[in-house]
């Protein structure tokens, strides 16, 4: 059953009596075993719906009516509401078994649902789709969906993953592409392993592909500090990073020149890594891995040139601030403060803190917990506020080690909010 979270006011499902805490039995008298069932089974502009009311536990019928195509006015309660497809690999980088001890059980789930890729952009493998799978992605016109590749050598990536299927990559693809379903990838560097003339094959392989390669983010593998008893993996270096930049850098070429775009992109820590100028704001071309860490420096750059008039107008002469970081963070900072001296705004402190929790190969702001950033703070002479990042925090507000700003803040003696906007901040500080 799909629970009703919420109904709009005025909407097409307020008018047939939905409410929230009702519950969906089927609709058009197909059971709904996630949000793309839901969408395609309410498209028309003549819905009917069993539901179980909240309020009195009684099944109904509900007659919806609207415009075809338009919303109803729901929001359930979560994407899925079947059986979650797990993941049946065996990763050497898997960052989910590079976990720290102790932590809630959520972060021990490793998911692998082809549905979470198509709505929200997560990434999947393809190593556990059936038939019935592939068909209803081909009938459906679930794209683009987006890939956890590594490699285009089946024998390779058959190693990397700890799977048999994963060695069927290039064949799933191809049928794939050929019911016209586009692909966004993403290739985890593990040097000694895939990069190299593995990587130069890899790219070589997706460029034939054809234009159903929309994009192509190449990051570089995280490791913790909870690696024992697992395969013996090196850390990108700033020689590997520079070698990964020259092969990226070619390929973008050999696209552009084909396709008119790059399709190819380096995550930001390459850049970071080797202290190589970051790619122009046009050189990303619509950020398609945003959320993958590639593009996020310029992105946020962009963000702060673009509202420095905006920032000019805040009053906040007086307010002392700082913002906590990752070491990776500290870089962009640093980008960022020059920009905003003599707008009205004093230059903020930063606050770089180590990730002991994870290790020191850990240096993204997002993977911060707050155990480490109250130890690394509470002797400090902060000051009247900290902005930590908003990253930090998943959908329930909390970070990886279960933390919540407001208990961060508790633990330190000045105000502590978690914004990643820019003109958040200014607005914070002003007090509106």
């Amino acid at each position: 059953m799909t629970l009703i979270k919420e109904v709009s006011p005025g909407t097409p499902a307020e008018e047939a009596g939905l409410e929230a805490g009702d519950r969906i039995l089927f609709i058009e008298g197909q059971e709904v075993n996630d949000y793309i069932d839901y969408l395609f089974l309410t498209s028309e502009a003549e819905v009917v719906m069993q539901v179980k009311k909240g309020s009195t536990g009684k099944e109904r019928e509900i007659f919806l009516q609207k415009n075809a195509g338009d919303h109803t006015g729901v929001l359930l309660d979560g994407i899925i509401y079947d059986k979650l497809k797990m993941c049946n690999n065996r990763c050497l980088f898997c960052f989910i078994d590079q976990g720290a001890p102790g932590f809630r059980s959520s972060l021990q789930k490793k998911d692998d649902d082809y549905r979470f890729s198509f709505l929200q952009g997560s990434f999947l493998t393809l190593t556990n789709l059936a038939h019935r799978d592939r068909m209803r992605i081909k009938d459906m016109g679930l794209s683009p969906l987006y890939v956890s590749l590594h490699t285009t050598n089946g024998y390779l990536r058959v190693k990397m993953m700890g799977n048999p299927r994963a060695g069927r990559i290039m064949s799933d693809m191809k049928e794939l592409l050929t019911a016209r379903i586009e692909f966004h990838l993403q290739i985890v560097i593990c040097p000694g392993l895939n990069d190299g003339k593995e990587l130069q094959r890899t790219l070589k392989d997706l460029y034939e592909l054809g234009e159903g390669i929309l994009s192509i983010g190449i990051v570089p593998v995280g490791l913790t500090r909870y690696r024992e008893n697992l395969y013996p993996l090196r850390e990108v270096n700033k020689e590997n990073a520079l070698e990964i930049l020259k092969t990226i850098t070619e390929w973008q070429s050999i696209f552009y020149e084909q396709r008119g775009g790059r399709v190819v992109f380096a995550a930001d820590e390459f850049y970071w890594l080797t202290e190589k100028k970051l790619p122009d704001h046009e050189e990303y071309e619509g950020y398609p891995q945003l959320e993958n860490g590639v593009g996020m420096t310029r992105d946020f750059l962009m963000t702060v040139e673009d509202r420095l008039e905006e920032i000019k107008k805040y009053r906040v002469v007086e307010k002392s601030w700082g913002v906590v970081t990752g070491r990776m963070g500290q870089w962009v900072w640093e980008k960022i403060s020059p920009k905003l001296e003599g707008k009205n705004i004093r230059k903020p402190q930063i606050f770089v803190v180590e990730n002991k929790t994870y290790g020191d190969l850990v240096t993204v702001s997002g993977l911060l917990c707050g155990v480490d950033i109250i130890s690394s703070l509470q002797n400090e002479k902060l000051p009247g506020i900290i902005f930590l990042p908003a990253t930090m925090f998943n959908d329930e507000g909390k970070t990886l080690d279960g933390y919540t700003a407001k208990e961060i803040g508790d633990s330190l003696p000045c105000e502590v909010a978690a914004k990643n906007d820019i003109a958040e901040i200014m607005a914070r500080l002003e007090g509106r």
